[in-house]
């Protein structure tokens, strides 16, 4: 299988990258599973995702007690990753 798409972090105006200090900060269990999750978008197998609407989408994590990753496309061959959070936490 061919990758299709290329996901990239964002890098805030500070270059801060939020979805990789988040990352950093999760036990290993669940950064492997949200990193394999990360790895098949780049082969266009996105799982259980969710449009929220001007170009903005939701990756959704049903382990422990939920995560979410939210990212935009470009050219529908660029996957930039916004931020992330536990489900429960306000956005």
């Amino acid at each position: 299988m061919q990758k299709i798409k290329e996901v990239k972090f964002f890098i805030d105006k500070n270059q801060k990258n939020h979805v990789a200090s988040w990352l950093n900060k999760l036990d290993v269990k669940t950064r492997s599973r949200i990193n394999l999750r990360l790895v098949r978008l780049e082969y266009g197998s996105y799982g259980d995702y969710k449009s929220l609407g001007n170009k903005l989408f939701e990756l959704r994590f049903f382990f422990a007690n939920g995560y979410r990753v939210y990212f935009v496309e470009h050219n529908n061959k660029i996957i930039v990753l916004l931020m992330c959070r536990k489900q429960g936490h306000s956005k």
